[in-house]
């Protein structure tokens, strides 16, 4: 299009003019260019903050995950830590019942930190008795204990923790055929007619 402009022009116009007026639009050309490359370095420059604060943004991100899962795992392990030195406590505090010498019958009743509770019975009235482990769960009710027997063959409760041989206000009370519950405060409790004093580690 330049191209015919200029040969129309070319013989119309002197040659001092011709050239002004081809002179103009280079000049005008040139400014076009310029527009345009100004533009597109802008463009290049915003496409370059963004991409910046983009990655500065996802280090960031990156920083605060590690610095939260540092978090969580120092609370677990402060939590470990807790929990160890609860058990170690419990372990200290556990509670015995355990027979005063006697020919009846060897008794030992364990209550153990993690809430369960082993009991072990021989009869001293027969030579080469069977001793018997019996196990199951404990809890504290208040001022009460209650003690749940777990095992398929377990004893007949209201024979073993008999209430013909206990005394005063103290009694056993069987709210099912698994289950006793007595006062945790007595330091000593009758256990087949056996005398039972309590201990602790």
């Amino acid at each position: 299009a330049w191209g015919k402009l200029s040969f129309m022009l070319a013989g119309t116009l002197s040659p001092h003019r011709y050239m002004q007026i081809r002179e103009g639009n280079l000049a005008m050309i040139a400014s076009q260019y310029k527009l345009v490359l100004r533009i597109l370095t802008l463009t290049m420059h915003v496409l370059f903050i963004n991409i910046l604060f983009c990655s500065q943004e996802e280090l960031q991100n990156e920083d605060e995950e590690i610095y939260i899962k540092d978090s969580i795992a120092v609370s677990n392990q402060n939590e470990i830590n807790n929990h160890s030195s609860r058990t170690k406590m419990n372990e200290k505090s556990n509670i015995k019942y355990v027979c005063m010498g006697n020919s009846t019958a060897d008794i030992n009743l364990n209550l153990l930190s993690n809430k369960g509770f082993h009991l072990e019975f021989q009869s001293l009235l027969e030579e080469n008795s069977i001793m018997y482990n019996f196990s199951g769960k404990w809890e504290r009710v208040g001022s009460d204990l209650e003690l749940t027997f777990i095992q398929k063959n377990k004893p007949n409760l209201k024979a073993l923790f008999d209430n013909n041989y206990v005394t005063g206000e103290f009694k056993y009370r069987f709210p099912n055929d698994s289950t006793v519950i007595f006062d945790a405060m007595q330091e000593v409790i009758m256990i087949w007619g056996v005398s039972c004093i309590k201990t602790s580690k």
